[in-house]
């Protein structure tokens, strides 16, 4: 079974090809979900949380009140890092323990060879997602197109998203990091042609060291 991590920075336009890759059938673990799940009430990450920083940061119902918290930790790049370790700990865990489930799913399957599943995170790198991939792809844009996504969609200012641009890990590190990239810097039709393209080559090599394998047997 391939791991691949779907990553890119802020306005890139990874949520397009993690729907695309939904849509063709493929398993996604996506971790901004994941992010949710794991401050529900009654989770571990939770009571971490609330541990470190506080009643303060849960409301009445006992769930996280995430716009303080996020105010928090904006204030805070120590408060932010105390946040990371909780949450990153726990998305990965969560995630480790789903494709150990997949990979059960794919050989009962007798499909494991050929099976190929995603994580799809904007902090795979920064969170140690990547060590769990066979490969990381980076959907990246310009710089400048990034911004006017942001602007346009969350109505925030030129100064807001350069400043979420900011907080992440610098483009030229992402790609120096991963393996394939998928440019969005253009139309979405574009953008489909360089996933189909990635997604022929993986199939093919995930075919190919399969029939290596049974060749060795």
């Amino acid at each position: 079974m391939k791991v691949i991590g779907l990553t890119g920075g802020i306005g890139s336009g990874k949520s397009t090809v993690s729907r695309r890759l939904i849509e063709k059938g493929y398993q996604i673990f996506d971790a901004d979900l994941i992010s949710h799940q794991i401050v529900e009430p009654g989770m571990p990450a939770l009571e971490q949380i609330r541990e470190t920083f506080g009643e303060a940061f849960l409301d009445e119902e006992g769930r996280l009140r995430r716009k303080a918290m996020a105010a928090h930790i904006t204030a805070d790049p120590a408060e932010r890092a105390r946040l990371n370790a909780i949450m990153h700990t726990a998305i990965v865990g969560a995630i480790e323990e789903g494709i150990k489930q997949a990979r059960k799913d794919a050989a009962a399957a007798g499909e494991e060879e050929n099976t190929i599943v995603f994580i799809d995170a904007p902090l795979l790198f920064e969170a140690g997602l990547d060590r769990l991939c066979d490969e990381v792809w980076l959907v990246t844009a310009p710089e400048e197109v990034r911004i006017r996504r942001v602007m346009e969609r969350d109505g925030i200012s030129e100064e807001l998203v350069r400043g979420y641009m900011a907080s992440q890990m610098p483009e030229e590190e992402k790609r120096a990091r991963s393996q394939r990239l998928l440019d969005n810097g253009g139309t979405r039709e574009h953008l489909y042609e360089d996933l189909e393209e990635a997604l022929a080559a993986i199939t093919k090599e995930t075919a190919e060291a399969g029939g290596q394998g049974d060749s060795c047997n």
